[in-house]
């Protein structure tokens, strides 16, 4: 199976104990790899021909009795110094983590299977005692406080966290196996599995006790990341998308756990009766000083008030009944969220709650009656409420994005319009920068007329779903920041797209950063100016140059921009393809708020262009090298953030309607030079676009008098961006 990005508690509990009996097969002095065997069909066949057969992991099953006979070779051989320290690690939370399932055996009265299951914590236990020896000190049983689960934590506290690139990577010293052969496979090549698979099995009760804590754990973090927004430190983008993956994560858990049959409620109250019945098995296990270590009360009532909220969901939808005529007035007496104190939590959320209910069910209500079209994205929220009034049955998700909803209001308290203000800014920026691009292109030729079009769509939906006048939208994007912040997220990529494909369409930008170059080399800028965005766009993109440098001569300077407009470099040549601004945000815009999986986070930052150093495995010294996952979500926030950065600091219908200004002031430059019958000028008069504006600027570093024309035009330049 491959490796996951993202470990959840219960990804840990089914690989820890294979990556242990891994390590003890590989390390062990007498381990002799299996030979490929004998091949059939497509690979026999491939073999004959000579052509390479990609080889799978090869697989091994041990028994308890062989684990043990191999850890006393290991020790006995005297060749390995030190057992790795994530090996030491596993070992030990697999031994705490199946204590803890003791409880569960206990509540089922499966007397076999916990005889079963005391059975294989004795045999991890006498592993652990027989490679004492050899295991890191900060690691053993004895250098640990005497509650198990504050062992665990206090481990992995003690690692160094180290971020490296996967080709720097140095493995620790505590970590290797000095004067340990290397075998022919390593453990990346094997898959080891128990014979008695099914003792390594976890109660279903267990198992979605630590899906549950993933969860609770992603929803401190959700909390702390709006907090951060509200204090000025995140953007929106980057908090509510924490808050997004996290439900993701969540969503794919528990489907793992129905498909994988630990876990299958027979309707949502056995789901729900499993919370209390995990919050009073731990409760009991307090008393017996087998408390968890890491907040235990909050772990506790985190599963009280989420199993409390189906019922407050379903008392609201059955006993309100929701009109287009008494809406109004229903919103008007809707409680208001006291946030001075006084409010108890158990009321603030019921108030949350309620008030997100009655502003989508009205605002449902309003848009299949009036609406001229859809909203163009939903959060999970609204997606949730909608397919609630649409079948009436209450489901998993919708309650755990109620939740969500909870921790995000929380954490803005009063503040929680400042999302839709953010909204209600970007349009009012955004749309009239849309109205002068098309204001400056008048005749529009043929070959752009899907440009305009989509760029009329934009402005159009966008000033929509703005305006102050539709108050129905207004209300429900005031009370909703998940709502306010998709929408901001969908129209800033879009800005960003749509702005980036006028730029390379028409050719005039480049064109200007050439030619701004050129200015600059040859010093004939005004005095005391200087373009800022062109040479940001110069470093982000030196490969608009022949030598990925800015050139420094008038030959030079031609060549750049017979290179950009796809010119070949000698006559008689074919054309090369025609150079391009390329898109630097594609995180943003390939984010799916349904399909969070492990394999999902590891693609979409590896294809960030901004942070693909994120994408590498977060070491510890000999520690965990995948992502828990509250790691993962952290490491995502930061990559969105990056890439908002990005967007909020690159304009570019703003760059584009410049430049064509610019570019137009030269084509008059050039037209008075010429004479009335060049019938060149004529045809760019009919129709300026990218062709001719090549031939208008390579044109420019022809005329004897160019570097007086680039003067004058430079002094545009400044005019135009001052």
């Amino acid at each position: 199976m491959k490796q996951p990005t993202q470990i959840t508690q219960y990804l840990q509990y089914k690989q820890d104990t294979q990556d242990v009996a891994t390590w003890l097969l590989t390390t062990d002095p007498e381990f002799k790899p299996k030979g490929p065997g004998r091949l059939k069909g497509k690979a026999r066949k491939d073999a004959k021909e000579g052509k390479p057969s990609p080889q799978g992991p090869t697989e091994y099953v041990l028994t308890l009795k062989e684990l043990v006979e191999r850890a006393k070779r290991i020790v006995a051989g005297g060749q390995v110094q030190e057992v790795p320290a994530l090996i030491a690690i596993k070992l030990r939370r697999s031994i705490v983590r199946r204590r803890y399932q003791r409880r569960y055996y206990a509540q089922d009265g499966d007397t076999a299977s916990n005889a079963s299951h005391e059975h294989f914590v004795s045999v991890l236990e006498e592993m652990e005692e027989i490679l004492k020896p050899i295991l890191p000190r900060n690691t053993r049983k004895e250098e640990q406080p005497s509650s198990d689960a504050a062992a665990l934590g206090n481990m992995f506290e003690a690692l160094e966290l180290e971020e490296t690139a996967p080709e720097t990577e140095e493995p620790s010293s505590s970590s290797s196996t000095a004067a340990t052969t290397p075998t022919p496979e390593t453990p990346a090549d094997v898959i080891c599995t128990l014979e008695q698979a099914a003792a390594d099995k976890p109660t279903g009760l267990f198992a979605l006790e630590m899906v549950m804590q993933d969860l609770w754990h992603m929803m401190r973090f959700v909390r702390e990341s709006w907090q951060q927004y509200r204090e000025g430190r995140l953007s929106v983008t980057a908090a509510a998308i924490a808050g997004m993956v996290a439900q993701g994560i969540h969503m794919n858990s528990m489907t793992e756990l129905r498909e994988e049959e630990i876990f299958i409620p027979v309707d949502f109250d056995a789901w729900i009766g499993s919370l209390l019945v995990i919050r009073d098995i731990r409760r009991a296990a307090a008393k017996g000083d087998e408390a968890d270590g890491e907040d235990f009360q909050g772990f506790d009532r985190f599963l009280t008030d989420l199993s409390s909220l189906p019922s407050l969901i379903e008392d609201f939808t059955a006993h309100r009944n929701v009109t287009g005529d008494n809406a109004a007035t229903l919103l008007a007496e809707l409680p208001k969220c006291d946030w001075t104190g006084d409010m108890s939590s158990e009321e603030r959320h019921r108030t949350l709650v309620e008030e997100a209910l009655l502003q989508h069910m009205v605002f449902y209500l309003w848009q299949k009656s009036q609406a001229p079209q859809d909203l163009p994205v939903w959060d999970i929220l609204t997606y949730e409420t909608n397919q609630l009034y649409r079948s009436l049955e209450l489901s998993i998700n919708m309650v755990i994005a109620a939740w969500a909803h909870i921790e995000v209001r929380s954490a803005l308290g009063p503040e929680h319009g400042k999302a839709y203000a953010e909204l209600q800014a970007f349009a009012d920026s955004a749309v009239p920068q849309i109205s002068e691009l098309l204001e400056g292109h008048p005749v529009m030729p043929e070959i752009y007329r899907e440009l305009e079009t989509g760029a009329l769509k934009f402005r159009e939906e966008l000033r929509y779903w703005t305006s102050p006048d539709l108050t129905q939208a207004c209300q429900l994007l005031t009370a909703l920041p998940e709502l306010s912040e998709q929408l901001l997220t969908y129209w800033k990529v879009g800005f960003y797209y749509e702005g980036i494909r006028w730029a390379n369409d028409f050719g005039a930008l480049v064109s200007l950063v050439q030619l701004y170059n050129a200015a600059k080399q040859e010093d004939i800028l005004p005095p005391g100016w200087s373009w800022p965005t062109g040479q940001r766009l110069m470093a982000r993109y030196p490969d608009m140059f022949v030598e990925r440098r800015p050139p420094r001569s008038r030959r030079k300077y031609e060549d750049a921009l017979r290179r950009v407009y796809g010119f070949p470099a000698d006559r008689g040549r074919e054309m090369r393809q025609v150079w391009q601004f390329t898109l630097q945000v594609s995180l943003l815009n390939s984010l799916d708020m349904f399909n969070w999986t492990a394999a999902e986070i590891s693609r979409v930052l590896q294809e960030s262009r901004l942070c693909p150093s994120l994408a590498a495995s977060m070491r510890k010294r000999g520690g965990e090298p995948n992502l828990r996952p509250v790691d993962a979500l952290e490491r995502l926030r930061q990559c969105i953030e990056d890439e908002v950065i990005l967007i909020n600091d690159t304009a570019w219908f703003r760059y584009h309607v410049g430049a064509w200004k610019i570019v137009h002031r030269l084509y008059e430059m050039m037209a008075t030079l010429s004479g009335p019958d060049d019938q060149r000028i004529r045809e760019w008069e009919l129709c300026l676009h990218f062709r001719n504006i090549s031939y208008i600027t390579i044109d420019l570093f022809h005329h004897p008098r160019w570097r007086e024309l680039l003067q004058q035009l430079a002094q545009f330049m400044q005019e135009v961006f001052p």
